[in-house]
């Protein structure tokens, strides 16, 4: 057996935050940064990095640990063509290394639904709007390859549906059927809080998102349209609730992966 068998987190695992970033929008690696510093502060794991597949640093083998594990985080809401095939292929999982742990994406967490509709829940009260007459609207990025990658999205949609908080609970994609783009359509009256399954998106959650809802870029909150009210809830940024998931998400896999390995 190697001696940089890791048994316990006491083996000092290096967490590679991998988000998707964006060469247009430098700010948007910001939030991530941020994430990666506040995951290390709170411990257990003290080497934490963020990287980009669309902004410096980038995601590529150089920041993997070389003296012994790295835990790879997905900060995506969920599965898709980045996650399961292009992460992987960068960083060079699931090509011989067993060095490498790689965890769910973040929007795959099962804590993730109750936390979404805390946020939706906040904004409601901020817009003094009652839950039970509004229709909560979903927006996930989507993909515009063959099949789409909207699994997680739907997942977390039946779950808020489960819940019985709102009204009514709908989704619809950026890049994929239904489209959100058609989201007056669909809903032609009543309240509409919109929620974003995005994290640290970079335009998505700066431009096409207030944009898509009638708000001036970089705006959240609450506007009327045509005598109704449309709320509009900002996207998932630093939140102590996302730190707790990411350490959760990292522990979860890496006593897994060392369990594995004792036996």
């Amino acid at each position: 057996m190697s001696d940089t068998k890791p048994t316990s987190l006491s083996s000092h695992p290096k967490v590679l935050l991998v988000a998707h970033g964006s060469a247009r929008h430098p700010d948007s690696v910001l939030p991530v940064k941020e994430l990666a510093r506040l995951v290390a502060e709170r411990g257990p794991f003290t080497e934490v990095e963020a990287v980009f597949m669309k902004a410096r640093p980038q995601a590529d083998p150089s920041a993997l640990n070389p003296d012994g594990p790295t835990i790879v985080v997905p900060i995506f809401m969920g599965h898709g063509y980045y996650t399961d095939v292009l992460v992987p292929q960068m960083l060079g999982i699931g090509a011989g290394n067993p060095r490498i742990v790689y965890t769910l994406p973040v929007g795959a967490h099962p804590a993730i639904p109750a936390l979404m509709i805390k946020r939706a829940l906040a904004a409601c009260a901020a817009a003094d709007l009652s839950p039970d007459q509004a229709t909560l609207y979903l927006v996930a990025h989507g993909s515009s390859k063959p099949g789409g990658s909207g699994t997680t999205a739907r997942h977390i949609l039946t779950a808020l549906q489960g819940m019985g908080v709102f009204a009514r609970v709908d989704l619809g994609f950026l890049e994929q059927a239904p489209k959100a783009e058609g989201w007056r359509i669909a809903h032609p009256d009543g309240p509409v809080v919109a929620l974003p399954l995005l994290v640290a998106a970079g335009a998505h959650t700066s431009q096409d998102m207030p944009r898509l809802f009638g708000f001036d870029d970089g705006a959240a909150g609450l506007r009327h349209e045509g005598g109704r009210r449309v709320v509009l809830v900002s996207s998932l940024g630093v939140e102590p609730d996302l730190v707790d998931l990411v350490i959760e998400l990292a522990k979860c896999h890496y006593e897994a992966f060392a369990a594995s390995l004792d036996k």
